[in-house]
């Protein structure tokens, strides 16, 4: 699976796809979400931050989702973000743990496989 993660601070972005390498995925990162949109057809999940330079992860989740209905989407946020979306998605809550990421992956690789 190929996962997309959108995360401005570059720090948290490169141990973020590292996490994720390790965790036998392969992910690659972007800084805005205008880049993002430019690659998501080559990528089977988006993992975006709300909090984003331009555009923020919630605008960014409203544009996949209207491109891409049936594409994964998951936001990292440390607030509850449930409200602001009319559409499914996964709420990555920050801080988070590995083994809630993992439970989040797998449910948006369930998505993935029935797309």
């Amino acid at each position: 699976m190929k996962i997309l993660v959108v995360e401005d601070n570059f720090e948290a972005q490169t141990t973020l796809c590292e996490l994720l390498e390790m965790l036998d995925y392969q992910a690659n990162g972007v800084a805005t979400a205008e880049e993002a949109l430019d690659k998501l057809p080559h990528f089977d999940i988006i993992l975006t931050d709300v909090n984003l330079p331009g555009i923020s992860g919630i605008e960014l989740a409203q544009k996949i989702n209207t491109m891409y209905p049936t594409k994964p989407i998951i936001i990292s946020s440390g607030m509850d973000i449930s409200t602001q979306l009319q559409f499914d998605v996964q709420v990555l809550p920050k801080p988070f743990s590995v083994t809630v990421l993992l439970e989040i992956l797998e449910k948006a690789k369930i998505l993935v496989r029935t797309a």
